[in-house]
């Protein structure tokens, strides 16, 4: 990320949930706009007038209204249902047997849990509640493990960031390094990125090294001289070629294998359906 020309902030001892919190509490009314790119639920809770949540793998963008709308509540409020419901893909356990539907209903008809807790009789009263009684039970018997899912899913606004006076001008995106980018990417093999980020890089080295995909299919009469090539070898590479993705209707096909560099040879073990070998 850093080569890519984006900067990067941590704090020892906190979460990066934590960090953004902070940073958000201490630019707001600084900009105009904050945009926090997540797919965290937890960070609905910082949603206002200036700030939303893009969860950029759905391409969904988290206002005010928009978290109204999916998950019943004001995001003010997102603490206390997510305590409530719980969220596994946070380890946060919620009150037990009290899901989102349910969740949401105690949520509006009280306000928050401090409510509830102070008058859990309200849950009985409550509209378009099925098993109230039942209800009540559990978020009693809950009291303890709602304590731990409320801390676990609060958001800290208090991070010591340094250095003290942030410069925010620091962190403002200047573009991509294209050589320090091209070194990592060339490394961990992203072509795409490296074509999108710097086509002309990659129109650079491939007229410098040109494509070349040379390999030997083995037939029926070298199989053993192929067997005894292999077996003479310390290591090679190989991977099999099927029909299928998945182990349980996956048919072998063939398999391919290397160990001299720009040189690969295939064995057909199958074809049309019929075993060959």
């Amino acid at each position: 990320i850093e080569k890519m020309g984006f900067k990067c902030y941590s704090e020892e001892g906190f979460e990066a949930d934590d960090i953004i919190a902070t940073l958000t509490h201490r630019l707001h009314g600084v900009v105009d706009e904050i945009v926090i790119v997540s797919g965290d639920k937890d960070l609905t809770q910082l949603v206002d007038d200036r700030v939303v949540v893009w969860d950029a793998m759905r391409d969904i963008r988290y206002n005010a209204q928009t978290v109204q709308d999916k998950f019943g509540v004001k995001p003010e409020l997102m603490r206390d249902y997510l305590a409530l419901a719980g969220d596994s893909s946070d380890n946060i356990p919620g009150a037990k047997g009290i899901g989102t539907k349910t969740a949401q209903i105690l949520i509006q008809g009280a306000g928050s849990i401090d409510k509830l807790l102070a008058k859990p009789e309200l849950i009985e009263s409550m509209a378009g509640l099925r098993g109230a009684a039942s209800v009540r039970k559990r978020f009693e018997e809950s009291r303890e493990m709602l304590a731990l899912s409320r801390e676990l899913v609060t958001l800290r606004v208090d991070v010591p960031l340094e250095p003290q006076n942030f410069n925010l001008d620091h962190f403002i995106y200047r573009g991509l390094n294209e050589r320090r980018a091209e070194d990592v990417f060339r490394e961990l093999e992203f072509e795409s990125l490296l074509e999108a980020a710097a086509p002309h890089l990659m129109g650079e080295e491939r007229s410098k090294h040109p494509t070349q995909k040379k390999y030997r299919i083995i037939s029926l009469a070298e199989l053993e001289w192929f067997g005894n090539e292999l077996s003479q070898l310390d290591c090679f590479a190989f991977d099999t070629e099927t029909t299928a993705l998945e182990v349980t209707r996956a048919q072998l096909v063939g398999a391919s294998f290397s160990w001299k560099e720009k040189e690969a040879y295939y064995l057909p073990i199958a074809q049309a359906g019929r075993t060959r070998l």
